[in-house]
């Protein structure tokens, strides 16, 4: 563990540097910036927002609970099979760029589909919500797809360094 992110506030100071200030992982997580403050001072915050903050960050759960094993939420499968931890800090920090305007996007989205919930007429929303689910699953479908492309590529790429450290042994 990291002596100077040893505290659940440093590691919550550390996102809000990395979101570009309080309020912004405020805006990204979806508590408070005045939470925010008060974790980084040292307030304990429950399970669900630790869950949300590192969600939303990019960064594991059990790194920003507890400071314990590596910060990146999602590890790369071909630097695992190499018996590397993590990515490199720089790309990291352009991960946590992406998923930062990524949040951005979808909070946009969501006020528009809040808008229209409660603003249309009932045949409207229900049409719309029809919508959301069939996007929603198509969402779910592609990262289901995604995913299995990364590990098919990271097979891959085991397959043929196990297939070149056999040649060089030979």
């Amino acid at each position: 563990m990291d002596p100077f992110l040893a505290g659940f506030g440093d590691r919550v100071k550390l996102l809000a540097k990395m979101a570009g200030s309080n309020e912004a992982l405020a805006r990204m997580s979806g508590v408070s910036g005045k939470m925010i403050g008060k974790y980084i001072a040292g307030s304990q915050p429950r399970m669900e927002i630790v869950k949300r903050m590192a969600h939303a960050s990019g960064v594991a759960y059990n790194w920003l609970a507890t400071g314990q094993g590596p910060m990146g939420e999602l590890l790369d499968e071909a630097a695992l099979m190499r018996g590397e931890e993590s990515a490199p800090v720089e790309e990291r920090a352009v991960q946590f760029e992406a998923r930062k305007d990524e949040n951005r996007s979808l909070r946009e989205i969501v006020d528009a589909v809040i808008k229209i919930m409660t603003s249309g007429s009932e045949e409207t929303r229900a049409a719309f919500k029809t919508s959301v689910t069939i996007f929603m699953e198509s969402v779910q479908s592609f990262k289901r797809i995604e995913r299995l492309e990364r590990d098919v590529e990271a097979l891959k790429n085991a397959m043929n360094n196990n297939i070149s450290n056999g040649a060089t042994e030979a």
